[in-house]
């Protein structure tokens, strides 16, 4: 009787997994019509999208893959990658393609390192004018944005150009052309004279990514001043910004901010609590930061933080758990370790809201998760991967643990690696 059952269970689970990779393989398939693994990654925005691989087929057979395109019936609008190895003709034939679809719509268009030229884009923006986001990452051999047709590009809602030779008088153009840009990507551009943007011209700009840049206080204040719908700012390793001088009242609708790697210190951080709205806020590797002095209590919307990699003590994070009403602590470890933490003098029963918490590469203890488990009552998730004191013998403890929490029409997920 068991063999039997266990026979059914096998069959049952074969059947399972042969009907997921029957999907999985029709999906993919109706997804990419073109090209290969490179750039799934693209369509995880816009996952209902079809997207079309653009690739140099200098080492296969161009004449037949083109041959296909020209027999399917696209799905709009679509995305559109293309790879470092394609050449600007190849491009150009593609869309002379798409623009015999008298409803030819590309939403989506992603060419970061490859050799694009002013010419390409402005030619792909002329036959689809309604593309909204466009991604040109990494695009470090071209410099010439500024003679791009940018007004071909008026529906552009986000723009992407980290790791670029972009320049201040090609922000212009941009902001003077694409009124309704919405997210601006600038991180690691180094060509750029931040006194000569006029941000002004951003009228609705909500998310603006600055981060390993060389910004200053002034040129961050004046994004403050002409930016007002600002929600969502990058920060990240900006050591030019003096963050106790800058205006944080004028960032008065800013939900989420990343100070990851930063020199910023507690007076601007209460200056921020007192003035921003946040909802999240990332404050990993902070050194400067007198963790005892912040007004957590200020953060009257805070739901997620990261702290990972600082010198947080143990009293410091009881201030935290008193002061907060956190619901997702995002990270406490995961690059480097909280060291001063004592995690079993932590006062737990004081995260009253607490849902997530992460704790990977830290030195917590099987009795300390227990302790979070038991005394945070709406935890719901708990990570602790790589942690040296976490091994197969809490295996008992944890069982332990879902039974306490199952008893009380609760569950817990738990994440590890040991």
């Amino acid at each position: 009787m068991k063999s039997k059952m266990l026979l059914s269970a096998i069959l049952f689970t074969a059947c399972l997994v042969h009907t997921y990779c029957f999907t999985m393989n029709n999906t993919v398939k109706d997804d990419l019509p073109v090209g290969s693994s490179f750039g799934r990654n693209l369509v995880y925005k816009h996952a209902s999208l079809p997207l079309i691989i653009v690739r140099d087929f200098s080492w296969g057979n161009k004449e037949e893959t083109m041959k296909q395109l020209k027999g399917r019936s696209f799905k709009f609008p679509l995305c559109i990658g293309v790879s470092s190895d394609t050449s600007d003709s190849y491009i150009v034939e593609l869309f002379q393609l798409l623009k015999q679809h008298s409803d030819c719509r590309v939403s989506r268009v992603c060419a970061q390192n490859t050799w694009i030229r002013e010419k390409t884009l402005s030619y792909i923006a002329q036959v689809c004018p309604n593309i909204e986001e466009l991604i040109l990452n990494n695009n470090c051999r071209y410099d010439n944005f500024e003679q791009v047709k940018w007004e071909n590009f008026n529906n552009l809602k986000e723009i992407k150009l980290e790791k670029t030779y972009v320049s201040a008088k090609a922000i212009n153009k941009i902001a003077t052309s694409c009124p309704n840009i919405e997210t601006m990507d600038l991180s690691k551009c180094d060509n750029i004279s931040w006194y000569d943007v006029a941000w002004e011209k951003f009228r609705n700009l909500r998310k603006i990514i600055l981060s390993f840049t060389k910004i200053n206080t002034e040129a961050l204040n004046y994004i403050a001043l002409c930016c007002p719908k600002v929600e969502i700012i990058s920060l990240v390793g900006c050591k030019n910004i003096s963050y106790d001088d800058v205006t944080w009242e004028n960032f008065n609708k800013l939900k989420k901010i990343d100070l990851l790697y930063s020199n910023i210190r507690v007076e601007a951080l209460n200056s921020i609590s007192n003035n921003c709205p946040i909802e999240e806020i990332k404050l990993g590797n902070c050194k400067n930061v007198d963790w005892n002095k912040v007004q957590w209590s200020k953060f009257t919307k805070l739901k997620k933080v990261n702290l990972y990699w600082n010198n947080m003590d143990t009293k410091a994070f009881n201030h935290f758990a008193r002061d907060s009403k956190i619901e997702n602590i995002t990270s406490l470890g995961q690059v480097g370790k909280c060291n001063n933490i004592n995690w079993r003098k932590v006062s737990w029963k004081d995260f009253k809201k607490l849902k997530k918490i992460n704790l990977s590469s830290t030195d917590i203890t099987p009795d300390s998760l227990h302790e979070i488990a038991r005394c945070c009552p709406k935890i719901k998730i708990i990570t602790a991967r790589c942690c040296d004191k976490i091994n197969t013998r809490f295996a008992k403890k944890l069982a332990k643990i879902c039974v306490f929490r199952i008893s009380k029409e609760k569950s817990i997920s738990f994440n590890f690696d040991f």
